[in-house]
């Protein structure tokens, strides 16, 4: 197994790859010159047309968490998180600390990097609350379950989704010379 850090990938050469599947550093690294340069290195060790898969955290969905978990003794968090986009948590073997964006952020920090965007999508979109009972939907009635799975990837697009996913997935690509 490889360990390494998002911001340096120095152990590969350029284009090295044809695709980057970025799970948590973008999020993750909560200062800006750490995400960009994160990004750099995804954007280099892709070939030219590889694909970018990467995830980060909404501001919206996570600040619902917060104040549904602690309550009124969390609102100045929460506040403050609406503001600044930063999340962290001392708490011992809690999440420790995200960067959450703005869901119009996203694609103008990719493409300020080099991504060429091909899709951006809520990865939890409208169910992003109600996953339990979407679970139990499955077992109760196939059908629905199949038609909301439907709805709910059509919606997520949605630029009023977006922001409200627990996760938007961002798929771009290196430009081709």
């Amino acid at each position: 197994m490889l360990e390494l850090d998002a911001r340096d990938l120095g152990s590969f050469a350029a284009g090295d790859f044809d695709a980057v599947l970025a799970l948590g550093p973008l999020y993750h690294l909560v200062e800006l010159d750490d995400r960009q340069q994160a990004a750099r290195e995804t954007l280099r060790v892709l070939r030219p047309g590889g694909l970018l898969l990467a995830t980060v955290m909404t501001r919206y969905s996570w600040l619902l968490g917060v104040l549904l978990e602690g309550g009124s003794a969390r609102l100045p968090e929460v506040l403050r998180l609406l503001e600044e986009g930063v999340y962290r948590n001392d708490e011992p073997g809690r999440f420790t600390e995200a960067y959450l964006y703005r869901a119009e952020e996203v694609v103008p920090f990719f493409a300020g990097i080099g991504f060429e965007m091909v899709r951006v999508m809520a990865s939890q979109g409208i169910l992003n609350q109600v996953q339990e009972e979407v679970a139990g939907l499955h077992e109760r009635d196939p059908g629905a379950y199949q038609a909301l799975l439907e709805i709910a990837y059509q919606a997520s697009t949605d630029p009023s989704v977006l922001g409200l996913s627990g996760h938007i997935l961002y798929a771009g690509r290196k430009p081709l010379p």
